[in-house]
């Protein structure tokens, strides 16, 4: 698909995505402080959103407060069919030359590629709701597969390789025989795809190995990293204080990831005012700079069991038996209650782009002018703890986000 075809974005899927955002903010302030962490709120938003088509009263209140969204299910639904239709895979037209027939041709080639599946893992013979069935087909493009509980591994494995199927093998093992319990009735797992090149790539012959400096406490004061270098002109912002700034680095075909990079001695504070309100200042007040850019070379995996951190963000009707209302999703009178959540993803950085998976199960029971005196580079090194944020950018969802601490860890 052209990002030219994709047309207006409705406010609808502006709201559920705003919605994402904040709840990935929130939930990453919700993780353990230490070490790198990696999330997608893509991911985890769609699977809780679609879990709320099936939720009911209490649950479903507290399911769309903790998500920001507005509206009925139903409207959420659609949302997400538009989002998807959006997020469907980008090409550009280039010429290429052709060796057997000696000329140049016009070929498209993949510029970015986001594959957000939504699967549900359910009981053998266990009832489900048409209703539910139709939202999650209709709206999530959700695939429904049979699987045994009373059978741990079998069902392990038919979770895990459709999970690895979708990440092209970058996931292939988050659930476990010993996750999973007999009384379960299903499983909802989400998993997402992510690729793309830069705009402008980096010179794989400029990368050097530098020093990058770790938080005090650390068990050494620095660790080398892979140094990526890329002189050039990019949206750059910086505080009046000047304890944090930002440079966003675009992929081709409307997706960017911008680096918020804080000050030495100031991540924590920069951490603690980590929000959708200042994700927007950044947005606001950047502007186009000549700047030398040097960025690590870095692949990260990071996996959390999410149920205790939904439960702190007041999702917690949907986890006691006595409370949780999925009436939704089942007609059975036993009702279903989730039991867990486990969300594990994926990243690799490089010279020629980025490459990003992740997944989560729910279980249930502009050139520079130039000048006489051509003016200074800013210098950007990121060779200190950093976030990351990789984001669409018609919509102004965020696809994945992340903390670097330790780029080698």
């Amino acid at each position: 698909m052209d990002i030219t075809a994709v047309g207006p974005v409705s406010p609808a899927v502006r709201s559920l995505c705003d919605g994402f955002n904040g709840f990935g903010l929130d939930l990453h302030r919700a993780l353990p402080a230490q070490g790198n962490t990696f999330i997608s709120p893509l991911s985890i938003g769609t699977a809780l959103t679609a879990l709320l088509q099936g939720a009911r009263g209490q649950t479903a209140d507290e399911l769309a407060r903790v998500l920001g969204i507005q509206g009925t299910a139903e409207d959420t639904a659609r949302a997400m069919a538009e989002l998807r239709r959006i997020l469907e895979p980008r090409s550009a037209k280039e010429e290429s030359w052709n060796d057997g027939t000696q000329g140049w041709e016009t070929v498209e080639r993949e510029t970015f590629r986001l594959s957000l599946a939504t699967g549900l893992l359910v009981e053998e013979a266990y009832p489900l709701h048409t209703a539910f069935c139709d939202a999650l087909t209709e709206g999530f493009g959700a695939e429904f597969l049979s699987v045994t509980f009373a059978n741990p591994e079998e069902t392990a494995d038919r979770v895990n390789t459709w999970v690895a199927e979708k990440t092209e093998n970058r996931i292939t093992d988050l659930v476990s025989p010993d996750s999973l319990l007999p009384e379960m009735r299903l499983i909802l797992a989400n998993a997402v795809y992510f690729k793309a090149r830069w705009a402008d790539q980096f010179a794989e012959g400029a990368t050097r190995p530098k020093p990058f400096h770790l938080l005090p406490g650390a068990s050494t004061e620095s660790v080398e990293v892979p140094m990526m270098a890329n002189p050039g002109t990019f949206l750059y912002w910086k505080s009046g204080s000047g304890d944090v700034e930002a440079l966003s680095i675009n992929y081709e075909e409307g997706l960017s990831m911008l680096v918020v990079l804080p000050a030495t001695g100031r991540f924590a504070e920069v951490e603690a005012g980590l929000s959708a309100d200042f994700l927007a200042r950044i947005q606001a007040g950047s502007e186009w700079t000549l700047v030398d850019l040097e960025l690590p070379r870095f692949e990260m995996r990071f996996e959390t069991e999410l149920g205790d951190v939904l439960q702190e963000l007041g999702l917690q009707a949907a986890f006691v038996v006595a409370s949780a209302d999925f009436g939704g999703i089942t007609p059975h009178p036993d009702g279903l209650v989730l039991s867990n959540a486990i969300h594990q993803a994926w990243l690799k950085v490089d010279e020629h782009g980025t490459e990003a998976a992740a997944a989560t199960a729910q279980a249930a029971m502009a050139g520079a002018m130039i000048e006489e005196e051509p003016p200074q580079p800013i210098p950007f090194v990121v060779d200190r703890p950093f976030y990351f944020f990789i984001q669409e950018q018609l919509t102004g969802a965020v696809l994945f986000m992340g903390r670097v601490l330790n780029p080698t860890a």
